[in-house]
């Protein structure tokens, strides 16, 4: 059945490996464009090069939050939260502050875009910044995240990242 398929006339691809790898399926032939393509992360990334908006927040720290025991994924699977909720906040809390003493700026909350936060207020005051995740990396002394996918732009912004982590 899966024989049957006809040869792709275009296929896009992100990044080198990818192009190779599309080389090697069956429904890539030699006659196959291969197309190369960028992320919406990048789209974004250009969008606020080419932006006027300046930093108004001053010196800090960002966290790309993930909305830990409340992501959505666990809502929408048979899976339970891999933290505890109090546990959860009080580490990141009790680190935050460690941080904010050491460095001398505040930790600023990128929120996850699915974020809620109407039933918990989880960060003990911090400041939580919804939908400017580019602009407050852009402008950030360093990164704090742990399985973000907006680290891509502390990667284009070229800014210090920490990965958190933590034991059960």
């Amino acid at each position: 059945m899966l024989s049957q398929i006809p040869k792709s006339s275009f296929c896009i691809v992100g990044g080198e490996i990818f192009r190779e790898y599309a080389k090697t399926q069956k429904h890539v032939d030699r006659n196959t464009a291969i197309i190369s393509a960028h992320t919406m992360d990048y789209d974004r990334y250009l969008e606020e090069e080419m932006s006027s908006q300046k930093n108004i927040y001053g010196d800090y720290v960002v966290m790309l939050d993930e909305f830990g025991p409340y992501h959505p994924d666990y809502l929408n699977t048979d899976n339970e939260p891999v933290c505890n909720v109090e546990t959860y906040y009080l580490q990141l809390n009790r680190f935050f502050g460690q941080l904010e003493e050491v460095v001398g700026v505040n930790v600023l909350i990128a929120a996850h875009h699915r974020y809620s936060y109407k039933m918990v207020i989880p960060f003990g005051g911090r400041e939580i910044v919804v939908g400017r995740i580019v602009q407050l990396v852009k402008h950030a002394q360093l990164i704090l995240a742990y399985a973000s996918t907006s680290i891509n732009y502390a990667v284009l912004y070229k800014v210090p990242l920490i990965f958190l982590t933590s034991s059960p």
